[in-house]
């Protein structure tokens, strides 16, 4: 039983603990409407005001088109806790979405509104989710919101993904991903340089476009939309959401289509193929880097040496030199998304996202000193996105945003704020900051409300009013100031792919500088050649080329009509109620379980629960030996993820075929943890008290008779640091350390032990090339007299699911000699591990049925050395071997790593040769 309740909690708590809990510091508030529950900060009042009005108007809409009403409300949560825009649902235990409230870049994304489109995709999920009938419905009234009741999460992620995205597009408002230019330019790459194959898509992997699921899911329903039409789409929609037997994916598309999903995958290429595959010239560019990726942005100095910010899935993100013989020079690793500006004076000034508390993730102002490699943080905690200095290099320009309001301000070059120039108003997005030669004039994309479309704009520094530069329906963006003020470059799809444009300010000429057909972006230039960021089937690169001049006739008239943006204004019925976590806390589900072996008969059930704003979670799960009624728990509660609580009584029973012999373990521990997280490295101070009573006895007679008992009640402490990188294309973690350091008494509380204990765990990640590594891990472990004991011996890895590590750690593996091993015991112990880790092969393909997958396959040489003293002698064991690991992928979603290890122990007397199989790795 113990197996299966661990498995099934983890499994369901997976799904239930997201990264995210919501500052519980804030004053909450909940607007109750008809059909949502919306949680906001004080602060946020008229937006939840809003959010009800385009939720319930959203509701209206959608429920008809996906045919589901959910029978409780909905909750969402708006949460401006970070400068990325994202958002995120649920089905599980309850509806639940929450909302980021910063937009993304102007420009890169097609909508009237965000805060609209993003509960529209965010709502689609929620009903397609939550959507069945038949007999998971009927079994619903008696287990409630069993995660495995809904037929639609069985799916993989690109049809739940690219049917949200589906619904985000309409073709006629020119709005959503599906109908833009970047996500046709995207699958045009694609279509070119490798068609993705189902089992490929649904595996989901890191491999490029990270945004696989959104790009092929969207074109696939468009696909169907048009082959076949509409209702066809909301036919299978309807077919799956009665499936009782999981994972029926092929059945459901040869019912409603005639074909399996494979053979539907043939037509929609070809599909894809007569729609996006034009012929066109293409300009002559040439690829500077070939890493591909992100290049989140880049700059140049007066003598054409680019600065790069550069991440390539195997690397930390750093900030790259490139001379212009083509050398590159790591001047210093950064966060992901910078953004950079560069000043021939004042060096480089970078805007990179950092935590400024557990619940905070925003962007603040660095300055990096070539000349001393000094990197200086100039805000704190201040969320500007976009920084550029003033040509004299006298002051910097920012750009922020809070709760969707963006501001403009005029700062110090040490980052003080010297005055707000501008702010605005909601749906008004303002993005990629230059400023003209003599300071007088910003330019900027922006892109307003009632418009989907980024345009260039003009912001007078002395009038402080805006002027549109072009009346035109494409994006325009990434704006720069050129020709001493006298003309502008940006980027623009106007010709259906991006490229670089000028548009001349005196004689107000648009000129046409490229022709490339795969997407150019912000461009500078350099005696007379051109710098682009471009997009290619491996993520972004740079290139140069030789500019064109081709004279564009300006329209007189829109291309095409947009309706204007129509908010709901209609009064609404609501509640304003403080917020509660009991309104939301309550198990939402429950499942019985028997489990037994021919000896042994377990019956019990298990449960989960959350508040909705994930500062409460738990999970627990009880069962009975039929025979002997000895009862299991295990029971977890964490809140803020700063407080933890566990607690577990299991029973083991060996039986015999007169006696049966059985050990109990009671565990308990409290914990409170005070944590440091920065994005590339994590402290945590625990302060904990754990308890572990063990007994032994037999069972005779119906009778329970006890032949040893022992407890160990701790109380200590343990600092952790962790920089430890696993970076997309990693095999495992391959750069940075994770230290564990614990202290610990038995002298505090009633023990069978008494004395101190320490444990330090240093684990070091050398990276090689590229992907291989090299693994170290040192274990210094040492107890007073009268202490529990440390052991090794065994091949287990470290816990797959750690719900909830105690104090100390007591055992650890040495692989090639059995556990339990009197020698292998002692009052100190070291270990010494090295492995190197080394990559095999990519194979990122997942089977419809069985839906199981293997992401990657990777191998470790390792050698292991321990000693062990203070117990039965003073005695060193070594052992050496090979490992093969299998980064699988159960259910779509689910990572589980399989390891296959070979052992060689190297004493004569204890050491053996042994093969063994298991979940997780090494350490």
């Amino acid at each position: 039983m113990r197996l299966l309740c661990v498995w099934l909690l983890c499994f369901l708590a997976v799904i239930v603990n997201n990264v995210w809990a919501f500052d519980p510091s804030l004053n909450w508030q909940t607007l109750s409407s008809a059909h949502f529950k919306i949680h906001y900060s004080d602060d946020q009042e008229a937006l939840a005001k809003r959010t009800a009005r385009l939720a319930e108007a959203i509701h209206n809409k959608l429920s008809k088109e996906i045919n589901w009403q959910p029978e409780q409300k909905t909750h969402l949560i708006l949460t401006d806790h970070t400068d990325l825009a994202n958002g995120y649902a649920t089905f599980f235990p309850f509806n639940r979405s929450a909302l980021f409230v910063h937009p993304p870049s102007a420009g890169a994304m097609d909508f009237n509104s965000w805060l609209e489109t993003l509960i529209r995709h965010e709502y689609t999920h929620i009903l397609h989710l939550d959507k069945s009938h038949g007999p998971t419905e009927n079994l619903k009234t008696v287990l409630g919101r069993f995660a495995f009741l809904f037929p639609n999460s069985y799916q993989p992620s690109w049809l739940v993904e690219g049917f949200a995205t589906y619904h985000e597009t309409d073709a006629t408002l020119h709005r959503g991903r599906g109908q833009s230019t970047l996500f046709a330019m995207m699958m045009r790459a694609e279509l070119k340089h490798g068609f993705k194959s189902v089992a490929e898509v649904n595996m989901a992997s890191s491999s490029w476009p990270l945004n696989a699921r959104y790009l092929y899911g969207y074109y696939f329903f468009e696909f169907l939309s048009v082959t076949y039409g509409k209702d066809k789409v909301q036919s299978l929609i309807e077919n799956y959401s009665n499936n009782f037997i999981p994972f029926m994916l092929n059945t459901s598309f040869e019912q409603n289509f005639g074909k399996d999903l494979n053979a539907l995958w043939k037509d929609f290429e070809s599909y894809l193929r007569n729609k996006l595959m034009t012929v066109n010239a293409q300009h002559s560019i040439e690829a500077l880097t070939d890493d591909g990726f992100f290049k989140s942005d880049f700059a140049m100095n007066d003598d054409g040496e680019l600065f790069i910010v550069k991440n390539d899935g195997v690397h930390q993100a750093a900030l790259i030199k490139r001379s212009n013989n083509g050398d590159e020079q790591h001047l210093v690793d950064i966060n992901i998304f910078a953004n950079i500006d560069h000043h021939p004076i004042q060096g480089l000034l970078i805007a990179q996202p950092e935590y400024c508390d557990e619940f905070r993730l925003n962007y603040d102002l660095y300055h990096y000193n070539e000349q001393t490699h000094d990197f200086t943080r100039l805000t704190r905690c201040a969320r500007y996105t976009e920084g550029v200095w003033s040509s004299d290099g006298d002051y910097i320009i920012a750009l922020k945003a809070e709760n969707g309001i963006f501001q403009i301000d005029r700062l110090s070059t040490t980052g003080l704020v010297a005055e707000t120039l501008w702010k605005g108003q909601q749906d008004v997005i303002v993005s990629h900051l230059t400023l003209s030669k003599d300071n007088k004039t910003l330019a900027a994309s922006v892109q307003r409300s009632g418009h989907p479309r980024a345009n260039i704009e003009l912001f007078s520094m002395d009038t402080r009013q805006w002027q549109r530069l072009l009346a035109d329906n494409a994006h325009q963006w990434h704006p720069d100031f050129i020709a001493n003020d006298t003309a502008i470059r940006f980027s623009s799809d106007r010709d259906g792919s991006f490229n670089s444009y000028r548009w001349d300010l005196t004689e107000q000429q648009l000129t046409q500088e490229s022709t490339s057909t795969q997407g150019l972006f912000k461009t500078l230039a350099h005696e007379g050649k051109h710098f682009s960021i471009g997009y290619t089937h491996k993520g972004y690169e740079i290139f140069s080329y030789q500019p064109t001049a081709q004279p564009i006739e300006l329209q007189t008239e829109s291309r095409w009509h947009i309706p204007p943006l129509v908010t709901p204004t209609e009064e609404i019925d609501f509640t304003i109620t403080p917020y509660s976590s009991w309104d939301s806390l309550a198990p939402k589900w429950w499942f019985p379980f028997v489990v037994g072996d021919g000896e042994t008969l377990e019956v019990g059930a298990q449960t989960s629960g959350q508040d909705a704003l994930e500062n409460h979670f738990y999970f627990a799960a009880v069962s009975f030996d039929v025979e002997r009624l000895f009862p299991n728990l295990f029971a977890n509660y964490w809140f803020n993820h700063q407080w933890e609580f566990s607690i577990r009584n299991t029973f083991d029973v060996d039986p015999g075929p007169n006696i049966d012999f059985f050990e109990r373990e009671r565990k308990a521990k409290l914990g409170y943890h005070i944590p440091w997280t920065f994005v590339n490295h994590q402290w945590d101070l625990e302060f904990a008290v754990s308890a572990e009573h063990s007994s032994f006895g037999r069972w005779f007679n119906d009778q329970a008779f006890y032949d040893a008992k022992f407890k160990n009640t701790l109380g200590g402490i343990v600092l952790s640091y962790n920089s430890a990188q696993y970076f997309a294309r990693s095999i495992s973690a391959n750069d940075g350390r994770s230290l564990r350091l614990s202290l610990a008494s038995s002298d505090i509380f009633d023990s069978s032990f008494y004395g101190k204990s320490a444990v330090l765990d240093w684990r070091e990640y050398i990276q090689l090339v590229d992907e291989h590594a090299l693994a170290l891990r040192f274990v210094a472990a040492s107890a007073e007299r009268g202490s529990q004991i440390f052991e090794m011996g065994g091949n287990f890895s470290d816990s797959y699911f750690q719900v909830s590590p105690g104090i100390i750690q007591y055992s650890y593996a040495l692989r090639g000699y059995e556990e339990n091993l009197s020698a292998l015991r002692g009052r100190h112990l070291r270990l010494t591990t090295a492995e190197w880790r080394l990559p095999i092969k990519h194979i990122e393909r997942t089977a419809m049925v069985p839906p199981i997958g293997i992401e990657e396959l990777s191998a470790s040489v390792f050698y292991d050395r321990g000693r062990v003293f203070g117990g039965a002698g003073d005695n060193t064991f070594s052992s050496a071997g090979v490992e093969l690991h299998a980064q699988l992928r159960l259910f779509y979603f689910l990572p589980i790593t399989l390891r296959l290890g070979y052992a060689d122990g190297h004493d004569d007397q204890l050491g053996q040769q042994e093969t063994y199989l298991s979940f997780g790795t090494s350490f």
